[in-house]
Formats: C-alpha cells, sequence, structure tokens
C-alpha cells in the first residue's frame, strides 16, 4: 500500500462532473462493470449531474451539490473522505479543479491524459 493512498476495503469510487458525457461518465460506467465483476462490493458514488445518468447495483447518485450552500459543501466533502479513489475521465479538461480537490482529500486519482490532467498528475504524483 502506497503511503498517502486509503485503505478502503469498499472499493469506493468518486465521480464528481456536471457533464456525464463530457466528464468521461459514460467510460467510468463501463469500467465499473469490468471493476464489480472482480470486486462485488465495489461502489460509484456520481456527483454533479441533474438526473442519475445510470443506475445498478452499487451506485449511488447525490445529484448535483453546490458549495455555497453549507449543508451541500459538507456533504461533499464527506464524499471525498469516504472514497477510496475519485475518477474522472474526462474527454476534455481544460483546468479540472476537481482533480485538485480530489489531490486534497489524499485520494488517488485517476483520468485520461487530456488537457491539464497530466500537469497535476506530475505535480502531485498521486494520479495513475
Amino acid at each position: 500500500m502506497t503511503s498517502g493512498i486509503k485503505n478502503n476495503s469498499d472499493q469506493n469510487i468518486l465521480f464528481v462532473g456536471r457533464d456525464w458525457e463530457r466528464k468521461g461518465g459514460g467510460i467510468l460506467y463501463e469500467a465499473f462493470q469490468l471493476v464489480k465483476v472482480r470486486y462485488p462490493n465495489s461502489k460509484l458514488t456520481i456527483v454533479g449531474p441533474d438526473t442519475a445518468p445510470v443506475s445498478g447495483s452499487g451506485i449511488k447518485f447525490e445529484g448535483f451539490l453546490r458549495k455555497d450552500r453549507k449543508s451541500e459543501a459538507i456533504k461533499l466533502a464527506q464524499l471525498f473522505r469516504e472514497a477510496s479513489v475519485f475518477c474522472m475521465p474526462s474527454i476534455c479538461e481544460t483546468w479540472g479543479l476537481v482533480y485538485v480537490e480530489a489531490a486534497l482529500s489524499e485520494l488517488p486519482i485517476v483520468g485520461l491524459t487530456s488537457g491539464h490532467f497530466l500537469t497535476l498528475l506530475y505535480m502531485e504524483r498521486r494520479g495513475i
């Protein structure tokens, strides 16, 4: 186990992004189906879209959480704490502040090599 990576037996994957398709939600959903075969207790928590883009075993949909509303900001922070990995395989990402938020939560980060994700990867050395 690498230092700084949470030991979470539930394999809780967190996705945070408003635009499910552009943020790579479909890619993540397909990958999650493969993860579920090997780790049946795995969970995928989805934050951001207004309506649930997918559903199924192990999928928890939280909807859009506004950081300027205290109760929703607290809920989002809790979701980051409960996650064992952050995944947003964004197809097009200009900066990706959410990657920084995941790094601040000391989560391993999974993303595509597009936009500024590589810059953040080398800065934090936490992504894969």
